[in-house]
């Protein structure tokens, strides 16, 4: 097996070296904290460098980017719920994937609640984004709503209007929360599906969908 970095301070085999078959190993302990590490140096670190930025023009100017790593996030965490390695396995079109998260997260569905929001949200914020650097139609990025999300419509197209501080926080709380969860020995299937996805990840055993070759 090749080594290589999971976290800012553990490899690949260190996690395979962990015994995760006991719910009561003191293992679960330090898995929880090669992830909680390996996303806040990878990721919530460099957003809060972004957003407190002594440059005022890459602190205000940033939220393309944290929405971008947000999509990102969100994606990701919803594949460790589920035990995925790609969310291709469960949800096609991949716009089902967002609409399962924000459904189920408590910090989303109240604000997320209707199809019509998800669906503006995936197609003009997560592609718009990550596939072409821009948020499409006329939907907006900002810190000056209180609200979370509203639906704009500009000549008779629908767009949103996204608190993107308000957005990342929640974001954050899901992550936090999740890690306290994996601390319960109860919490049994989400540990199993977390321990899958980091198999995966540290390549301790192989995926089940095909690889598309470029």
């Amino acid at each position: 097996m090749t080594s290589f970095k999971i976290s800012s301070s553990d490899t690949n085999e260190s996690w395979v070296k962990l015994d995760l078959s006991d719910n009561n190993s003191a293992d679960w302990n330090k898995a929880i904290k090669i992830f909680k590490d390996r996303f806040e140096t990878r990721f919530f670190r460099p957003i809060t460098a972004l957003v407190k930025h002594s440059d005022e023009k890459i602190k205000f100017y940033s939220g393309f980017t944290v929405l971008a790593i947000d999509c990102l996030l969100i994606e990701t965490f919803n594949q460790f719920y589920h035990g995925i390695d790609d969310s291709d396995e469960m949800f096609r079109p991949n716009c089902k994937t967002f609409k399962d998260f924000f459904q189920r997260s408590n910090y989303f569905n109240k604000d997320f609640d209707t199809d019509e929001k998800i669906s503006i949200f995936y197609q003009h914020i997560r592609c718009g984004l990550l596939h072409q650097g821009e948020t499409k139609e006329d939907t907006i990025i900002n810190l000056k709503k209180s609200q979370l999300i509203s639906v704009i419509e500009v000549n008779g197209i629908k767009s949103i209007e996204l608190n993107r501080g308000e957005f990342h926080k929640r974001v954050t709380d899901y992550f936090n929360d999740y890690i306290e969860k994996l601390k319960d020995k109860n919490q049994i299937q989400l540990r199993n599906k977390f321990k899958d996805k980091m198999d995966l990840i540290t390549r301790n055993t192989k995926p089940k969908t095909k690889k598309i070759k470029c």
